[in-house]
């Protein structure tokens, strides 16, 4: 695949995800299980840089609210109500501070060359 094709789908493919989601264990198939509650957590929506090479990745951090102190190993991929994917937090695990607030800084989107 050219880097333009390359390109193309991963603007394709992040033009698609509307939501993130935040995990202490395996999302699951359906991407519901071991999903973060309480203290105003919510699904956040996410914004992504132009790619390059194929690779983009989130344009500014997401910042989550949630429970103080409480693990994060996982986060979701959404497009609507579709679950997408989940991948491991960087660094796993993640953790919400004592404020309640976790920083999201990577959600890396990469199509790889075939």
């Amino acid at each position: 695949m050219s880097t333009t094709v390359r390109n193309k789908v991963a603007t394709d493919l992040t033009d698609d995800i509307t939501a993130i989601s935040l995990h202490d264990g395996s999302p699951g198939v359906a991407g519901t299980d071991n999903e973060i509650s309480g203290n105003g957590y919510a699904r956040l929506a996410p914004s992504f840089s132009a790619p390059s090479d194929g690779v983009t990745n989130l344009s500014a951090p997401l910042e989550f609210d949630g429970p103080a102190n409480q693990q994060v190993t996982h986060y979701g991929v959404w497009a609507g109500a579709t679950f997408l994917y989940s991948r491991l937090t960087n660094p796993s695990p993640a953790n919400f501070n004592s404020d309640g607030r976790l920083n999201l800084n990577t959600v890396p989107v990469n199509v790889g060359s075939s």
